[in-house]
């Protein structure tokens, strides 16, 4: 009996640690950069600024190790609304080639330091020229890009 009861508080505690380890919960910290977003049976649960809640998968399809250089620019036609223009390393420039030819009308989403930085894009086609963008839909000035960049770059971007 004392054997069996062992078998089942083993089993439990396997069980247990195996949930508290799976994929959904907050324990995996994200590194900068660009994430798939996925159902949420299979990823790691994040919210925008208190709203909308994502399922990232863990694994980032580039980080901010494969920015090769940053640059703010202010959107056409307009100089209130700026962006970070990303141009990514070769191996990164590939792996995100691969991705959003793989993941067209899936959802990507930008992460700075394990939160969500902005709302999340639709792939529409594939992006093979390494060239990546990041922006808000509003209320991003030239500071609020400049602001993005150095922390990029404390990441280790560009």
């Amino acid at each position: 009996m004392a054997q069996r009861c062992n078998l089942i508080i083993l089993c439990l505690s396997f069980l247990v640690a195996a949930c508290s380890n799976g994929a959904n919960n907050g324990d995996t910290a994200l590194v900068t950069g660009w994430y798939h977003v996925v159902d949420s049976g299979g990823g790691v649960a994040r919210q925008l600024d208190r709203g909308s809640t994502y399922y990232l998968d863990p694994e980032p399809i580039v980080t901010a190790s494969n920015f090769e250089t940053l640059t703010a620019e202010h959107f056409p036609h307009t100089d209130t609304l700026w962006q970070v223009v990303v141009q990514l390393d070769k191996p990164g420039s590939a792996q995100f080639a691969k991705a959003t030819e793989a993941l067209i009308g899936q959802d990507l989403i930008f992460v700075l330091d394990d939160t969500l930085f902005a709302d999340r894009i639709r792939i529409q086609a594939k992006i093979p020229s390494g060239v990546t963008v990041i922006s808000k839909k509003e209320n991003f000035a030239q500071k609020d890009a400049d602001a993005l960049i150095r922390r990029i770059a404390a990441d280790g971007g560009g």
